[in-house]
């Protein structure tokens, strides 16, 4: 798609995430002026080749899951309402969407009445264009309800695709409804690359988008579920709190490491808290409001995650008031 590919590939870089069934994400630090130069004019001549959610029919985004299970989602169809045209976006279990883009945003058809108003025809469900620490709310959730979700957006980074032999913007956003919580990496140009969801995740291992294939589809005969969370993790208490609230949890056997995460609205890490010396699997770790230099953070909304070598807990919120 982006002519930059294995040209701009030679700077500094890591690799972001990389596990079995995981997609391959290798951040680019610090882009040459002249890497800046080259993406801005090649999405300015092209712009339809760098959509977030990339929408033609006969789109294919094929996952597998980190229990090994297969997940497609594919965009069977097009149609038209109010003069305009929807894109039919088919997910697992029957669940299907109706999208369309702009400039700054995806909306949907309001088919499953999810604002509970009937003569509502179309609702705002994405803004992946807009900069990290923008929070907004829609009715994007992974299971279908009628709830109003927040998306926050996390990071924006430019990065090397080795399943697309490409380099594009990746956007790392967070998402909460009632006591749920996901995170997901999109790509300019190419889609969903990765959800995270409790103790799992579900990665793209095979697409075929606006009539290009990458990588190797693999046959199956019923999509796999999303898995069941593996990490409990219980909103804290007090919430909202000042000074200190305390973070319960369940743990699965036999993981490694685990860690208590907490960031601030921008996203940026503030605090880690160790876990250690759990019973029959449930603990919990008390956090008085100080970063990691011991210093006080100021009020707000922070976000918090259990994270181990194996396996991540889902995202939630809560919040400091002085």
């Amino acid at each position: 798609m982006i002519g930059i590919k294995k040209t701009f590939s030679a700077v500094l870089i890591f690799i972001f995430f990389a596990h079995l069934h995981s997609i391959e994400i290798i951040k680019i630090e610090n882009p040459s002026p002249d890497f800046l130069e080259h993406y801005e004019k090649d999405k300015q001549q092209r712009p339809d080749e760098y959509l977030w959610n990339p929408l033609q029919v006969g789109n294919h985004w094929q996952y597998t899951s980190y229990t090994g299970g297969i997940v497609n989602t594919i965009i069977t169809s097009d149609s038209t309402f109010n003069d305009t045209i929807y894109y039919k976006k088919q997910y697992q279990s029957g669940y299907y969407l109706y999208e369309r883009n702009t400039d700054s945003a995806v909306y949907i058809r309001d088919i499953y009445d999810f604002d509970n108003k009937p003569l509502t025809t179309e609702l705002f469900w994405d803004s992946l264009n807009a900069e990290p620490g923008t929070s907004y709310l829609s009715y994007h959730n992974p299971w279908g309800t009628a709830s109003l979700w927040e998306t926050i957006i996390m990071f924006k980074y430019l990065a090397y695709l080795p399943l697309f032999d490409d380099s594009t913007m990746v956007t790392h956003l967070a998402r909460y409804g009632g006591t749920s919580g996901i995170e997901e990496f999109w790509a300019e140009g190419y889609g969903l690359l990765m959800t995270i969801f409790g103790g799992g995740h579900s990665t793209l291992t095979a697409a075929n988008i606006n009539g290009v294939q990458y990588g190797n589809f693999v046959a199956v005969e019923n999509n796999d579920i999303l898995p069941t969370y593996e990490i409990e993790l219980f909103q804290n208490y007090p919430n909202p709190f000042n000074p200190t609230t305390t973070i319960s949890f369940e743990l699965p056997v036999n993981i490694a490491n685990p860690v208590v995460e907490i960031f601030n609205i921008k996203g940026e890490k503030v605090k880690t808290l160790k876990i250690e010396n759990w019973k029959l699997n449930i603990g919990k770790v008390i956090w008085n409001g100080t970063d990691n230099y011991r210093k006080l953070v100021s009020s707000g909304v922070y976000i918090y995650r259990i994270k181990a070598y194996e396996c991540e807990s889902k995202m939630r919120k809560m919040i400091l008031m002085k």
